[in-house]
């Protein structure tokens, strides 16, 4: 029997293959499953990317199911990141469980402007113009309330108008005359901004499979048999360097520093 294939040789597999590709998944998907992938990578980023491409064929439960593995290895973003299960949900048509799972997220982060900012925008690409408003204007009114620190009102409101012209209605109510007067007041250090949730506390332990000791890991995911609502208890251990993943917004780029890799898989 061959020897099974290492990280950098499956790394070096992914990077022979064109974006977008069957060949990339399979790929992606032998490298994830590697047993010092949670260690050895960016495992985040790579279940990410096979998410992704599951969304790209429409196979939407294999899409959720990617992305469940990305969260229960510590994935953290701005929104919370089941607000990509959510998406997810709704694209696939299923809209209970997505519209459930996003008046969740927002009744416990109801002053996180880019989850309205993201259930918008799912709404206006599924053309549900009532519900793509309504999560609009919840974004706008947190937006005009904390002086657009965020710098997303010129986004939000040319959704707000998509809506309305779908909708066959005007913007010239209270909130679009708001929105037409508002000035932003010069742009501070928010601590909301910087802001991002997960669902798992990092701990260290000895790879079972290569014999890497704690000091070698710089990402370790934790048992994850546990609510993801209930409050967290803060971790005794350093917690993982990150940056905030915020979907949708141009300013900033998709990128999380967990782990290391010398791949251009992961530039």
């Amino acid at each position: 029997m061959d020897a099974p294939l290492s990280i950098p040789e499956l790394m070096q597999a992914v990077d022979a293959t064109s974006s977008g590709s069957g060949e990339r998944l399979a790929a992606l998907i032998r490298l994830a499953e590697h047993p010092c992938a949670w260690h050895a990578i960016v495992a985040t980023e790579v279940w990410a990317e096979i998410s992704d491409l599951h969304r790209q064929r429409q196979d939407w439960d294999l899409a959720i199911a990617a992305w469940e593995q990305t969260i229960r290895l510590g994935y953290r973003s701005a929104p919370h990141p089941r607000a990509q299960i959510a998406e997810l949900l709704v694209l696939a048509g299923r809209r209970d469980e997505g519209d459930a799972l996003y008046a969740q997220l927002h009744d416990r982060y109801p002053h996180d402007v880019w989850l309205p900012n993201s259930a918008a925008l799912t709404y206006l690409d599924v053309a549900d113009w009532t519900t793509a408003l309504q999560w609009t204007d919840i974004a706008l009114e947190l937006t005009i309330n904390n002086g657009d620190q965020a710098q997303l009102i010129g986004q939000l409101s040319d959704m707000r108008s998509r809506a309305l012209t779908a909708m066959g209605r005007a913007g010239d109510d209270d909130l679009g005359r708001r929105i037409a007067t508002f000035v932003a007041p010069p742009r501070t250090r928010s601590t909301s901004l910087g802001e991002s949730w997960g669902e798992v506390e990092p701990h260290l332990e000895r790879c079972e499979n290569c014999g890497a000791q704690p000091e070698q890991i710089g990402w370790i995911p934790t048992d994850t048999a546990q609510d993801f609502w209930a409050p967290r208890t803060p971790s005794t251990n350093t917690p993982p360097s990150v940056t905030t993943k915020v979907p949708r917004n141009p300013e900033f780029r998709d990128c999380l520093v967990f782990g290391v890799t010398g791949s251009s898989l992961f530039e």
